[in-house]
């Protein structure tokens, strides 16, 4: 029998999302690796360790699309830094220099927005591919495309990833209206939903960048930290 969280997750993203969270949650380490031992409690508290993940991934997803749409409701102004030279050179040093991690270079972020310049932007199987050409772990660091329900800030990876799919076509239609520019949508959605295990700033500011070059050329204009607390409020 079906909880109301499960109920409820499947309908803002599908059934076989959810399934496939909770049986990653069973199967999987924090880093997505399959565990090797089972140290399983009563029945009745393995149940309801599953509900709890179950009811905090639902209000994480529930309170993210909430603040989304809000977020699309309003016309807020968005600072922003003008990069004179090369837009794709100036949008990849941005990216490098904003990132947590020691992933990439800055030339090799640029080679994956000249290849993507003329990808469609809204469609998730595009984003896919872009974020596993822009993620790259630092030294030294594990390659991590899973994140449980049990993370402390984030819904599971595959609900956000649903999530995140699911407002691609709000997103376009935003933008398509004049509404919203689709760069801040792309980037606010990806680091809100936190779609992927790790590397969504730089999937989220990789989306900006050639939204915004696509838009806006021929120069590039940067998010400024102000520009992306507005899109990305702290938690």
């Amino acid at each position: 029998m079906l909880s109301d969280d499960a109920r409820a997750l499947m309908g803002s993203t599908d059934k076989a999302t959810v399934v496939q969270s909770i049986r990653d949650n069973l199967k999987l380490d924090g880093l997505g690796v399959p565990r090797q031992r089972f140290a399983w409690g009563t029945l009745q508290g393995e149940v309801g360790h599953g509900l709890r993940r179950l009811a905090k991934d639902r209000a994480r997803l529930e309170a993210t699309n909430t603040a989304m749409r809000s977020l699309l409701d309003s016309t807020p102004l968005v600072p922003r830094e003008l990069k004179l030279g090369n837009p794709y050179e100036k949008a990849a040093e941005w990216i490098v220099d904003t990132s947590r991690s020691d992933g990439l270079t800055a030339d090799e972020v640029r080679g994956v927005l000249w290849r993507n310049r003329d990808a469609d932007l809204t469609d998730i199987h595009t984003i896919d591919e872009i974020h596993a050409q822009v993620y790259k772990p630092g030294p030294g660091e594990p390659y991590r495309d899973f994140r449980s329900s049990s993370d402390p800030v984030y819904m599971a990876s595959e609900i956000g990833h649903a999530g995140f799919e699911k407002l691609l076509p709000e997103l376009a239609q935003s933008a398509q209206e004049g509404k919203w520019l689709l760069a801040d949508g792309l980037f606010a959605a990806a680091v809100r939903f936190h779609p992927y295990g790790d590397g969504n700033g730089r999937l989220a500011r990789a989306l900006y960048a050639l939204a915004q070059i696509k838009a806006d050329g021929p120069f590039f204009k940067a998010l400024t930290p102000e520009g992306e607390s507005i899109l990305n409020p702290r938690i």
